[in-house]
């Protein structure tokens, strides 16, 4: 009888145990550069998203509002907390929207968007103007390796964001089968006196 009621009730609790330590460890937005609904009025070469906990991987998207455009981005840097897009070539003004993806060092997918608005100074050429059209073809050819890229994460990128909920979860059902066999031994022992 004894053994009837411990073991329901650690199969009762053992959810409060694990639930907590995986729901816990999210990582949380909490800034950005330009911040939300910023005017910023020197050129944008770089947009930082910072959070509250370790990320793994992440992914970016700046699109021009006014004009449909997407920002071509040289890289995205992932540095434990934070995520930074540096840009090809500064932004022009206009108003932006960032969309930002990532995964967690817990494995869990976290996405959101801001908007911030660019009104510097600018100089442009007639050599500017032949830059900028060949940079919106380049921008084209970006967008469509980035959609491919894009098509979601990978198989490595999966496997290692999931690695530490994993072997959590593996750790607690081996604690609770290794109790469950004391238990079974205890009882045997107990009725065979």
């Amino acid at each position: 009888m004894f053994f009837k009621r411990l073991s329901l009730a650690v199969f009762l609790l053992l959810p409060l145990f694990v639930f907590p330590l995986t729901a816990g460890a999210h990582s949380h937005f909490q800034s950005s550069t330009p911040g939300e609904n910023e005017e910023v009025n020197e050129p944008v070469t770089e947009i930082q998203v910072s959070f509250d906990g370790g990320i793994g991987t992440a992914d970016m998207t700046i699109t021009n509002t006014d004009t449909d455009e997407e920002a071509a981005i040289e890289s995205i840097d992932v540095d434990n907390t934070s995520m930074t897009a540096i840009l090809q070539e500064p932004l022009s003004n206009g108003a932006y929207t960032v969309e930002w993806q990532n995964i967690g060092d817990d494995g869990h997918s976290l996405d959101g968007s801001f908007s911030f608005q660019v009104n510097a100074e600018e100089e442009t050429t007639p050599e500017d103007e032949s830059i900028a059209e060949e940079n919106a073809a380049n921008e084209n050819e970006v967008k469509q390796d980035r959609d491919h890229e894009a098509s979601g994460p990978g198989e490595d990128e999966t496997n290692t964001a999931g690695t530490s909920v994993l072997w959590l979860s593996i750790i607690i059902a081996g604690l609770f089968i290794v109790a469950l066999v004391i238990f079974t031994v205890l009882r045997k022992r107990k009725s065979s006196k």
